[in-house]
């Protein structure tokens, strides 16, 4: 785990060294909070907030899916500028952006007909005999721990995706490439424990991170706050995205160097 230590440090010199990026992103989330009370813009501003979310995940992540060295990373970070950290790239960060709202709304469906083709009832219970009430609640244990399982898989397999589409450079190229989660063949490359355990920890580690910043954000004043938070989960995963496609692809890549 010491890349995890340095994706962390990592993470944590972007807020240092680029504080007015950070400042940038503050006074963004500050201004689709207040949009989002008007409920016709609400859900665009939404959007514009997940989209910068990719692009800082995406441009931090760059450096690490090229291979950059510890010295090269922090050397990246003190020549970023605030426009370059929300411009360069953009093409790829908008590409996955779209892809990855198009695969979590399927997901969504997905769960749905699910729970639907369950034939759990909605109603009331309480004209159920004894039987038909243990029968309903085996039902409901097992459609959600099919449930838990499909959205664990998801989430297990997002890193990868999301880094075999960063090292694409055009948005056609990210947005296809994204699908990429849908593939069996990618799949495979998750199935080690090195994988398993980089993503078990730093997942656990992220959600921490975002859970901090997004209870921190629920009331504009502390936005401030939690802002930093936001910005270093998103930094934080897209060195995780980028490490998921390196040890993934790790023979792949061994071989055309």
């Amino acid at each position: 785990m010491e890349f995890l230590s340095l994706i962390l440090d990592y993470s944590f010199q972007s807020l240092v060294k680029n504080w007015k990026a950070v400042a940038i992103y503050t006074l963004f989330l500050i201004s689709l909070t207040l949009l989002s009370f008007f409920h016709p813009v609400s859900i665009i501003s939404n959007f514009l907030l997940q989209l910068l979310g990719i692009q800082i995940m995406v441009y931090y992540g760059t450096p690490i899916l090229k291979g950059f060295s510890k010295d090269e990373l922090y050397s990246f970070i003190e020549s970023s500028t605030v426009k370059k950290v929300f411009t360069e790239r953009f093409e790829t960060s908008a590409g996955i952006f779209l892809s990855s709202f198009i695969m979590n709304s399927l997901l969504v469906v997905f769960l749905l007909i699910v729970i639907v083709l369950s034939g759990i009832p909605i109603g009331s219970v309480e004209n159920l005999s004894e039987i038909q009430l243990v029968n309903l609640l085996l039902k409901l244990f097992f459609v959600f721990m099919l449930v838990i399982l499909v959205i664990s898989w998801y989430l297990y397999l997002y890193p990868l995706a999301f880094g075999y589409a960063m090292n694409k450079e055009s948005f056609g190229e990210a947005f296809l490439s994204f699908f990429k989660m849908l593939s069996p063949s990618l799949w495979k490359r998750t199935l080690s424990l090195k994988y398993f355990t980089f993503i078990a920890v730093s997942g656990l580690l992220g959600t921490i991170f975002l859970l901090v910043g997004l209870v921190l954000t629920v009331s504009i004043v502390f936005i401030p706050v939690g802002a930093p938070f936001l910005y270093f989960a998103n930094v934080f995963f897209g060195g995780v995205a980028a490490k998921a496609y390196l040890i993934a692809f790790k023979g792949e890549l061994q071989n055309q160097s």
